[in-house]
């Protein structure tokens, strides 16, 4: 017996997605999304306190760099503690605190020298240790001749 042949049908060109194809697009997507946001957030608290950290950096830099061309007499303590904080890095800053100390050493082969420490403080967030930023420079006595050491 022969088979009656039936004409094959024409494949149809596709002009949609199925319902299937979208839920499963809207699946990864939703996933890319949340690693990705809480990504972007991290990033961007890191950024934040990257910045805050520059910020102290730069006052400190910037106090030292003014105490640098005050006379040497004038590196005290009492005229040192009276220093404060720029305007800038008070409002950006939480909670900030100034500290410059300044200590006399005196060495055997070595002309009298102030070392100078500026230390800026700031609580970052609540609930987080205070993040400290320090820097130090060392002030010769310019009218002191140097110890000449003996071969």
């Amino acid at each position: 017996m022969k088979r009656p042949q039936y004409p094959k049908p024409q494949p149809q060109a596709r002009r949609a997605f199925t319902l299937f194809e979208i839920f499963v697009a809207v699946l990864v997507f939703g996933s890319v999304l949340t690693t990705f946001i809480p990504l972007m957030r991290g990033v961007h608290s890191q950024q934040h306190d990257t910045d805050l950290h520059l910020l102290a950096v730069r006052e400190a830099d910037n106090v030292l760099e003014e105490l640098s061309q005050w006379p040497w007499n004038d590196l005290v303590a009492d005229k040192l503690s009276q220093r404060t904080l720029s305007e800038t890095a008070k409002s950006h800053l939480r909670q900030p605190e100034l500290r410059v100390t300044v200590e006399e050493q005196k060495g055997v082969d070595v002309p009298v020298t102030k070392r100078v420490a500026v230390e800026i403080t700031w609580q970052p967030h609540v609930c987080q240790p205070t993040k400290t930023v320090r820097l130090v420079a060392w002030f010769p006595a310019m009218d002191v001749k140097p110890v000449e050491v003996k071969p």
